[in-house]
């Protein structure tokens, strides 16, 4: 009988610290829907930085009023392959052009900041035992080149339109899409930004008013203090268009 009630007892506790288990890895990973695309969240114990893997989209819309660009970042850890975003809350944050982010419980932070020349942005997380991290660079970007694009010229064959070049290794891939007033489009194929010079395809098919947005995109994918970090640099300008064909 004693045998029998060690046993039972040997069930239990085996029981007890499996539920143990899997209540301390849902503090951790929270539920997902494998139907819903939206990404997991987690919460870790660790944001440090060699931790994390950071997702950062520059718009830089060189026609706006305000002369501000704005930053679209998404930060998780990389221990989980599936998308997924942390839930901080020991008081982590982003430093960005002055621009300061409090870490919160959010898939995605959106903001703007002055761009006077580049993008910097520095991270501080949390390690258990340690508390606040140093600040670390998450990206330290040059701007690249005010396009400012010229009045097209008009062909047959389509249009040559001219722009504010970058230096050869600071080029990235540049394309046009062509509007007119009633919504029609033409898109170009890209080029690079070193050329000057953008020709685009034929617009035959617009009419009236419009206009050539001019689009460059830079993009990497790097390690530095961060496990990865994934970034996205675009920038527009557009010149208005009269189509005659």
């Amino acid at each position: 009988m004693r045998t029998k009630h060690s046993f039972l007892a040997l069930i239990m506790l085996l029981i007890c610290i499996f539920l143990s288990a899997c209540s301390g890895a849902d503090a951790v990973l929270g539920y997902n829907d494998p139907t819903d695309p939206s990404p997991i969240r987690v919460t870790p114990i660790d944001t440090s930085a060699d931790e994390m893997v950071a997702t950062v989209q520059i718009i830089e819309d060189q026609d706006a009023t305000d002369k501000l660009s704005v930053v679209n970042l998404q930060i998780g850890i990389d221990a989980i392959e599936e998308d997924n975003y942390a839930h901080f809350y020991h008081g982590e944050y982003l430093l960005c052009n002055g621009v300061k982010v409090m870490m919160g419980d959010t898939p995605q932070y959106t903001f703007k900041i002055d761009p006077p020349g580049g993008y910097t942005c520095s991270y501080r997380g949390f390690k258990p035992g340690v508390g606040l991290r140093a600040a670390v660079t998450m990206i330290d970007l040059a701007t690249r080149s005010r396009l400012l694009p010229q009045r097209p010229s008009l062909g047959n064959q389509g249009y040559t339109i001219s722009y504010t070049p970058d230096a050869s290794g600071r080029a990235c891939p540049i394309m046009a899409v062509a509007f007119d007033s009633s919504g029609n489009t033409v898109t170009g194929n890209a080029s690079s930004s070193a050329n000057g010079v953008y020709n685009g395809p034929n617009t035959s098919s617009l009419t009236g008013t419009g206009e050539i947005v001019l689009k460059r995109t830079c993009s990497w994918a790097f390690q530095d203090a961060f496990s990865k970090v994934i970034l996205t640099y675009q920038s527009t300008a557009s010149v208005e268009v009269t189509w005659s064909h």
